[in-house]
């Protein structure tokens, strides 16, 4: 299966968890559908399209019976339901007749079939299977999905299209195509009752095609297009050129499904943003001249430009609480009733506040429904035999009058055999420790060579990462004397070579950029490098202030000669913040076009290709293709911090990945392994509705191929993973071959089994037991601090432990009880 693929297969997910919790439940809208009935729907179950001569067809039936569901109206349902097949299932092949005209002798005389229709259809009946737990629905709901594929999806040139309908006039270099038949969402769910690779195809087909299509000024979808034998989309010949009533469902059914590529949402944003009158949209251009053909103040239309707008600046679209009482027309309302859905299901962060706190809640005590896990992992991590004794080494020039005294969050050393050590203060310097005195000045110092351009707040922001290359000490090999940094630059501010790669911002919007560089040594000064030869391999836009790039590192473990050797791992969060009430609000995670969410492999030589760095061969997605970023090496990450090796034994990876409000993971890093953010938090399925919420696995879980942790713990026991290391060094002989790793804020320290660590099978976790200054104690006592610790570790060349804390700006090292 294609990379591509794989990351649409997991964006099916989101329906799997709509399922779990009351599956298509409209919370807050039962006036609206009260109303909704009384102006469209008759006695008998028609829906009645009063702004088209009274006409109704199999969309709007669709339409009428996904709402019925929606607000649990089951007479309703079965009234709309029954008029439908006595009335418009009259073809022999099982699909719909499209149209049925009131005042006619035959209503049904053209008995033509629309695709939109049998689909919208098949996914109401899947629907009220799941809701109503009815058999014969499902069945229906099934026969209707394969009789779908069977009629009306073709392959031709390559690309898997949904015809308009059976019979469709196709000619030798192209076919007309409708992308307002591409209703994801229920593709998305029929998949679910019809497994079917032809789904998938749609789903992948229609974002390329939604992505490629753009005509006139504002390079809008049109309503009609063709597609021809090479892939172009042109005006369809006999169609009227326009973006009018069907291209406006494309956004609404991409952001049902959970798409949000910004540059997709942003064309339709600019549009309506723009040429806007007041409250009065325009509901139809002419692409062909650029001509209004009709402006309107029309509920639908504002419903669905607001949705966009959310999707982008995350801030709730007031007017879906409207109804639409002072509006008669049927397609304004369905418009309007269908994005309130939209919503309620994928996007809640659109609703009013006091909606987005029901929307998670609807979840049944009985039968085969899951809850909400109130303590997703039982039990207390309790504290081991044994006991280290903490002792302050050296102390981190202050940068601040105040806690923290000094941002000091990454420890290590050069592999040069110096015995050196080198501290970040995220405030701007990397200094050097050496012989337990930190030199005064700074080894480097981002805030003197960067000047105003670098950024130093609280949080993420500021000095990151540093890492040697394994040859800086190899006088004569290519990384001789390099290092490498990551530090972050304001928004304003600009790369100083053209071959800077920069990465966007998934919002738009920046707030920072995160910047790796690389430097050299002063050949006569082996304590400070030289600032001149900074060199930038890449930036990446950042639009918060958090989740950033939390580190870069090399594999120590490797010998020249080893195809990765020398290649420099990034590991880059989803560009979330931690103070949004939202899960994964850009939804990056699954993304495998952009750097978020990921960790990075690069080769970062100076000429290993033209540009910056080169891309290793050997990277699970090297060949992928133009929509896939060859640097990644494995996705599906929230905010991964912290990673290392384990030095001196199997050599493995391990992953810390700071979890949402729930689960803190460690992952074996492997290639090509999806770890499963926004859809995972440890082995648990997140609700995307409410952050606080996970659930069990759903079945059949296996065949989404995640990779799940090594260890886990949950927040009862901590609020964010710090990562650590595999011991190995000499003067802590009982830890040896233990990952021993911190709860950043807690301050507690952890170990477990190395050999222990296989992915999901959580390894049995111990607290280790300080001692320090004559008692044992917590860090939260030895800083006299009982709020946060902002504890971290590092390794000196011997694999021997040190803890590092901002609150005091020190370093301690972890030594046995008894002195040598």
């Amino acid at each position: 299966m294609s990379s591509l693929g794989r990351a649409v297969r997991i964006v099916l997910l989101i329906l799997g968890a709509a399922y779990w919790c009351s599956l298509g439940s409209a919370f807050a809208d039962v006036d609206n559908w009260e109303q909704f009935k009384r102006r469209f729907v008759s006695e008998e179950g028609r829906v009645v399209d009063t702004g088209n001569g009274g006409i109704s067809h199999s969309e709007g039936q669709g339409f009428g019976m996904l709402l019925a569901v929606a607000h649990d109206d089951r007479p309703a349902f079965e009234r709309i339901w029954d008029w439908t097949s006595r009335n418009l299932a009259l073809r022999e092949d099982g699909l719909f007749v499209w149209r049925w005209v009131p005042d006619q002798v035959n209503p049904t005389e053209d008995l033509s079939s629309a695709s939109d229709g049998d689909i919208i259809i098949a996914w109401a009946l899947a629907r009220a299977s799941s809701r109503w737990e009815d058999q014969p629905y499902l069945e229906m709901a099934q026969e209707l999905a394969k009789t779908i594929r069977r009629n009306l999806v073709a392959e031709v040139g390559g690309e898997t299209l949904m015809l308009p309908g059976p019979v469709w006039p196709r000619r030798a270099d192209s076919t007309v195509i409708n992308l307002s038949y591409w209703v994801f969402p229920a593709f998305q769910e029929l998949n679910q009752i019809d497994p079917s690779p032809e789904w998938e195809k749609l789903i992948q087909t229609g974002i390329n095609l939604i992505a490629r299509a753009r005509f006139g000024t504002w390079e809008l979808p049109a309503d009609w297009a063709a597609i021809t034998s090479d892939g172009t989309l042109t005006q369809a010949d006999d169609f009227p050129f326009v973006f009018g009533y069907e291209a406006v469902r494309i956004p609404l059914y991409y952001l049902w499904a959970g798409f949000e590529q910004k540059r997709v949402l942003r064309i339709f944003q600019a549009f309506w943003a723009a040429t806007a009158k007041g409250n009065r949209l325009i509901t139809i251009l002419g692409l062909a001249t650029n001509g209004v053909i009709q402006q309107e103040n029309v509920l639908g239309y504002r419903a669905v430009n607001q949705l966009v707008d959310c999707a982008i600046t995350r801030k709730s679209a007031r007017f879906l609480g409207k109804t639409f009482v002072d509006y008669d027309d049927y397609y304004s309302s369905v418009l309007f009733m269908l994005a309130r859905l939209a919503a309620e299901e994928s996007m809640p962060y659109c609703l009013a506040p006091s909606e987005q706190a029901a929307s998670g809640k609807a979840c049944l005590e009985a039968g085969d429904t899951p809850c909400p896990l109130a303590d997703p992992i039982p039990g207390e991590i309790e504290k081991g035999r044994l006991i280290v004794r903490v002792e302050d080494f050296a102390q981190v020039p202050a940068s601040s009058m105040l806690r923290p005294l000094a941002r000091v969050n990454m420890l290590t050393h050069a592999g040069d055999g110096s015995g050196r050590l080198f501290v970040i203060d995220m405030a701007g310097s990397i200094y050097v420790i050496r012989d337990k005195r930190v030199i005064p000045e700074p080894f480097i110092d981002l805030g003197k060579y960067r000047g105003a351009d670098f950024l130093a707040e609280e949080r993420e922001i500021g000095v990151k990462s540093i890492a040697f290359h394994p040859d800086f000490a190899k006088p004569g090999a290519p990384g001789f004397s390099r290092l490498y940094t990551v530090h972050s630059e304001r928004a304003e501010s600009n790369s100083a070579s053209d071959e800077t790669p920069t990465f966007p911002s998934p919002s738009g919007s920046i707030h920072h950029y995160d910047v790796v560089s690389e430097w050299s040594v002063d050949p006569t000064e082996p304590d400070r490098v030289l600032p001149d030869l900074q060199r930038e391999l890449m930036r990446i836009a950042q639009p918060e202030r958090d989740h950033g790039i939390g580190q870069i590192g090399f594999d120590p473990n490797l010998e020249r000669g080893d195809p990765s050797y020398g290649l420099l791992y990034i590991a880059v969060g989803d560009g979330g913040d931690g103070d949004h009430s939202i899960v994964a609000p850009y939804r990056q995670g699954q993304n495998l076009g952009t750097p978020f969410g990921a960790i990075l492999r690069i080769d970062p030589r100076p000429g290993s290709t033209e540009g910056a760095y080169g891309i290793p061969g050997s990277n699970p997605f090297a060949t992928a293709g133009a929509d896939v970023l060859a640097e990644i090496w494995a996705y599906g990450l929230r905010n991964p911090l912290r990673f290392s090796w384990d030095t001196r034994g199997d050599g493995r990876m391990l992953i810390a990945d700071t979890g949402q409000k729930n689960i803190e993971e460690v992952n074996l890093g492997l290639p090509g392994a999806n770890y499963g953010w926004s859809f995972r938090e440890g082995t648990f399925a997140v609700n995307h509705a409410d952050e606080s919420e996970v659930f069990p696995l759903p079945p059949g879980d296996a065949s989404w191929e995640f990779t799940y942790p090594v260890l886990q713990y949950d927040h009862d026991e901590g609020d964010a993973i710090a990562g650590g290391f595999v011991y190995r060094g000499r003067l802590l002989p009982d830890l040896r071959g233990r990952y021993v790793f911190t709860d950043l804020v807690t301050g507690r320290i952890f170990h477990v089994d190395a050999n222990a660590l296989t992915p999901g099978r959580s390894a049995k976790i111990e607290e280790l037991r300080l001692f320090y200054n004559g008692a044992e104690k917590t860090f939260l006592d030895i800083l006299n601090d009982d709020h946060r610790a902002d504890l971290r570790l590092g390794v000196d060349e011997d694999g021997e432990l040190y803890a590092l804390t901002k609150r005091d700006g020190m370093v301690r090292r972890l030594l046995p009880m008894i002195e040598d």
